[in-house]
Order: structure tokens, then sequence, then C-alpha cells
């Protein structure tokens, strides 16, 4: 039965979930704050390989576009200047720690299986509720301060403020034995999900952003637009913004407890800075441990059928937290932190040519200790005035773009949002109960 559905966003979350919508039959009225902001510039979101762990289903090919299957990728850990490709064999921790911390952390690694051995018998229990915990649990103390932790300050925020959820995420659950990337860029799909949208009896309104959210009886009645333009919600609102936005659209219409489990929900902001530079010898990720400034992954975009013209670039990935001097930094200035991270790894020839610098707000989401509750509480206040939030933003997930499709597919099959959330979006927490090999270091 056809719908009608307001998505309010200018991220690529609010293009897939338009695009969604519409594939979906419904009317969709598409509020687009800044459509510069869409795919400017065009650049791969996050490494630009998706997870296909199960088949990507033909919702998927409709709003991501044509999927193309992708090798596995080809992972690397340079620490203190030096490439150490994964897996990592035994030895090389010799080079990436020193002897000194090698002894320790293999020591602890030995004690860490032999408790686990143990815990099968005899039983074991820890409190584990920070990155930290995690960590140190499974792989012991040394390897955490030797490579964990200072790759996660980097990344995600304080080890130890930044929540075991995360560490599972990323470290615990093997990654999909599939992978698949789009066949074109973000601009040309929010160029199709425009028409998609115009197509089935819906509209596009651009450059107006959003002042407030009109709320009456209960439930969000209109979205208020700059120069006093607004555009009525009849039905579900999609919103691809960080919790702390809605909230303030939302002002007083929203409890002041509920205001509270919000400003717990914190985002650091995504920067992507594209170098011209080569090196054969490459892998398509290394991820920077102990160097590299504040970023903490270089991937070669040029790999991607969508990007082969970006041959002979690599692009550089930091978090920022909102605070950082570098997210308001100019480009010139981000460029010469760029250069100055890739001059410490051996091996990379930088090239001259023009660097591209994009900025991508409330990017990555902050899971910290206290995350979940808070989250679970305002997600059901939103949902309560029928607001729900899509992509990375809005779900506060850590999703791709094609876990951001099979969420927005079970809300369109009308899965209350709760389980939405629990099946797509929520950390996992089935863990084997013996630990992951170290080698592996990161799962995706």
């Amino acid at each position: 039965m056809e719908r009608e559905i307001v998505v309010v966003g200018s991220a690529a979350g609010a293009v897939r979930a338009a695009a969604a919508c519409a594939q979906r039959g419904h009317r969709v009225t598409w509020i687009c704050p800044d459509e510069r902001a869409v795919g400017t510039p065009d650049l791969p979101e996050g490494s630009g390989r998706l997870e296909a762990s199960e088949p990507p289903g033909p919702l998927a090919e409709d709003v991501l576009g044509p999927l193309e299957p992708l090798a596995a990728p080809e992972r690397a850990l340079a620490v203190g200047g030096r490439m150490h490709r994964l897996p990592l064999r035994p030895g090389q921790l010799l080079s990436i720690l020193g002897p000194s911390a090698t002894g320790a952390a293999t020591w602890g690694f030995a004690r860490v299986r032999a408790r686990e051995a143990m815990g099968g018998v005899i039983g074991s229990w820890s409190e584990i509720r920070s990155y930290r915990d995690w960590v140190s649990w499974r792989y012991g103390e040394p390897l955490f301060q030797g490579l964990f932790g200072p790759y996660c300050a980097r990344r995600w925020g304080p080890p130890d403020q930044v929540g075991a959820a995360l560490a599972r995420w990323y470290h615990g659950v093997a990654s999909a034995h599939a992978w698949v990337t789009p066949s074109e860029g973000v601009s040309a799909r929010f160029e199709r999900a425009r028409h998609e949208v115009e197509a089935k009896g819906g509209s596009v309104r651009s450059g107006l952003p959003v002042r407030r959210l009109v709320v009456r009886d209960g439930h969000v009645a209109a979205v208020l637009l700059a120069g006093n333009r607004r555009s009525r919600v009849e039905g579900t609102l999609l919103v691809a913004s960080p919790p702390a936005e809605v909230a303030t659209w939302l002002g007083e219409a929203l409890p002041e407890p509920i205001r509270i489990h919000v400003a717990r929900l914190g985002h650091r902001h995504g920067l992507q800075v594209l170098v011209p530079a080569e090196d054969a010898e490459l892998p398509d990720e290394v991820h920077l441990v102990g160097h590299g400034g504040p970023f903490f992954r270089i991937t070669r975009p040029g790999r991607l059928p969508a990007y082969r013209d970006l041959a002979g670039h690599l692009l550089l990935h930091a978090a920022l937290d909102p605070e950082d001097p570098l997210w308001t930094a100019t480009d010139r200035e981000v460029e010469a932190a760029a250069r100055s991270a890739l001059e410490e790894i051996r091996g990379i020839h930088l090239n001259a040519g023009r660097v591209v610098v994009r900025r991508q707000p409330a990017d990555e989401p902050c899971w910290s200790l206290a995350t979940t509750p808070s989250w679970i509480r305002a997600r059901a206040a939103f949902a309560s005035l029928g607001i729900v939030g899509v992509g990375r933003a809005g779900t506060f997930g850590h999703l791709d773009p094609l876990g951001e499709v099979r969420f927005l597919d079970a809300l369109l099959a009308d899965v209350p949002v709760g389980e939405a959330h629990r099946l797509h979006v929520d950390p996992p927490f089935d863990q084997p109960r013996w630990p992951g090999e170290l080698p592996t270091f990161l799962q995706r």
C-alpha cells in the first residue's frame, strides 16, 4: 500500500532512504537541506568495499546500482613507518613491539589462551565494559598497549571510554567471505534517486535547511524550513541526521530526560584526503598505528570499478572529535597534514597534483559506555513521535551502505523499529568462547 513518507537529509544515507522508499512504490517528499553535500567531492564511502555475508537482494541493486564482486581486501598495519601485512606472522611482533614488549605480549597472550581453556572446566568471569577491557581480556595488556590501544585512540577515541561493543564489532566477529562494490559513485546515485522520487509522484526540496519539527497531538505534523516554508508530514518521517540535531529541531516537544540521554550520544567527524601518490606494493588498506598524524587508514580508490579514474592517488581517512583543530583547518593545512603522514611510510612516492579534501559531519557514532541505554531511550522517544533515524548518523550505527539498505528493507516491510535495529544495526553479542586469533587484528 502506498504511503506518504518524508525524508530529511543531504548525506548519502538520505539518498538511499529516498531511493528505497520510491522503489517500494511510496510517495516521497525529500527535503535536501544542502544539495552540494551529496557526493561532493565524489569519493568512495569508507573503504568502498561492502560486506556481502548474504545475497544483497533486489532492493540493494535498485538503491545502490549494479554491484560488482571483489576479492577480499588485502590489509596491512603500518607501525613506525614499516608495513606489516595481515594476517600477522608471530615473528612480526618482534619488529612491531620490540624485544621486551614482544616477550611480555607473547606471555600475556598465552595466559589468555590458558585461562579460556580452563574456563570450560572451572568457569571464569570478568566484567567487560570498555574497549580496553575487551582487548585485554582476549589478548593481554601488552598487546593492548602496543597495538590496539593506540589504534583505538586514533579511530574511535579513548579506549577506556569507548564501549566493548565497538571492539566486538571490529575485532571479534568474523567479516564476510564475499565482498561487493557499487559500480557507480554517490553523485550518480543521487541523480538517479531524485529521478525515481519524482517519477513516483514525489518531490525533492533542495537548499532549504530545517528550522523546527512541529509536533501536534504527540506526532510530528510538519517540518518548518528556512524562509518560513514548511512540509506537511502525514506518515513516517525518516531523518538521516544525528540524534542531537533532531533533538534541537524538536526543542521543548522532547522531554527533558530524553534530551539528557541524547546529549550522551556523540559523533566524530569524518575527513577524507585524496593525495596524488603511488606505491605498487601497497595493499588495498593500510591501518596506521603509532604514526600518521590524525589519520587511521589509507586506501587505494583506483582499484574500485567506480573510481578507476583515481588510479595514482591514495585516500587518507581520519575520524575527528568536533573540537579537533584539523576539522576547522583550511584545505591547505589538511593537505600538509596528509602529505606529512604519507612521508612517514617507506616506499610511498608523493606526486604533484591537486589534493581533494572531503568533510563528513557526524560520520562516526561514538559507542561509549553509556551509549546503549541512552540510545534505546532516545530511539523509542523519537519513534513515538513518528521519527525514524536512517543512515549512519540517524541509526547511530556503524553500517556500510549495504547494511543501511537491509535496515531500510526491514522498515519498509513493517518490521518494528526496535526489532529492525536489533537485526541490522545493534552491535553483536554472540561471541565464540575461544578468543580470536591475533593475526586478524581487524575484521572489518
